[in-house]
């Protein structure tokens, strides 16, 4: 499964932009096989002769941005957002076993953050997983928070009347990519920087920030996982039939675990996919 992709259903009008380990697999999984949309296949139309001018991760949202309401303005946008924090540890736990990444020749954490930006011996894949979220979050219609990811997600298709489809994600509770937990070394002088780095993220989405570790582990401590099956029943009247052929045909897929990749964390892109995205693609 792939994600990092910008996607858009033009009979639902709605437009999801990716955010780096915001759940962009589950969304694009869900997104793809059971609501039909595709990838956003336009932003070609941002490329230019002068490089400085999309040289920065801010500006080419501003640009994407741009496009998107001007040319679909009766469009939605979405996207996922997720705690700083928890959001790094992700980063950090799949960009230290990506052979993609150089992120194993840092020698500390705390080196990421260089004088309040992103270290810039970092590569351009590596930077991504790092970027802040406002930039994207600030211009969407609907925002998923992850911690309550599938009852959000099912709370936007109805406010949009989008029958739901994908019961068989919430009935089964799966997860189209599981990973395990990795133990990093948060101290003083990294928690600051990342304090500092994300404080227009923690301001945007009314987040606590933490000042000491002791509270910092506290809060990693209680992350509590959604009741999948409590959900489903919840809004279960407002599902379609169960029996469409999309259904059948991932129900066998489940069976055979031919889809979902539950090895890797985020499994972004292929070789050739990382090769086009200082192309075509802005994260």
């Amino acid at each position: 499964m792939r994600g990092g992709f910008i996607l858009i259903n033009h009979d639902l009008k709605l437009i999801y932009i990716p955010i780096l380990k915001n759940t962009t697999i589950e969304t694009t999984g869900i997104l793809s096989i059971f609501y039909s949309f595709k990838r956003f296949t336009e932003i070609d139309c941002l490329m230019t002769d002068n490089i400085e001018e999309v040289k920065t991760f801010e500006t080419k949202i501003k640009k994407l941005i741009i496009y998107i309401k001007n040319k679909y303005s009766d469009y939605k946008i979405f996207s996922c957002s997720r705690n700083p924090y928890l959001r790094f540890i992700s980063a950090i736990k799949y960009l230290s076993k990506s052979n993609k990444s150089n992120i194993k020749n840092i020698l500390k954490f705390n080196d990421i953050f260089n004088n309040n930006q992103i270290n810039s011996s970092l590569y351009l894949f590596d930077k991504n997983h790092f970027h802040k979220q406002h930039f994207i979050l600030k211009h969407c219609d609907f925002i998923i928070d992850i911690n309550n990811y599938h009852e959000n997600f099912i709370q936007m298709l109805l406010k949009l009347n989008i029958q739901l489809k994908h019961q068989k994600i919430l009935i089964n509770d799966i997860k189209l990519n599981n990973s395990k937990p990795l133990e990093i070394n948060i101290d003083e002088d990294l928690l600051h920087k990342i304090n500092s780095y994300y404080k227009e993220d923690f301001n945007f989405l009314n987040l606590k920030i933490y000042d000491n570790i002791t509270e910092l582990n506290e809060f990693l401590k209680i992350q509590n996982k959604e009741d999948t099956d409590f959900i489903y029943n919840k809004y279960k009247n407002y599902f379609i039939d169960d029996q469409s052929i999309i259904n059948l045909l991932i129900e066998e897929l489940i069976k055979k675990n031919e889809y979902f990749d539950s090895n890797e964390d985020e499994n972004y892109m292929t070789e050739e996919e990382f090769e086009i995205l200082n192309d075509e693609n802005l994260f």
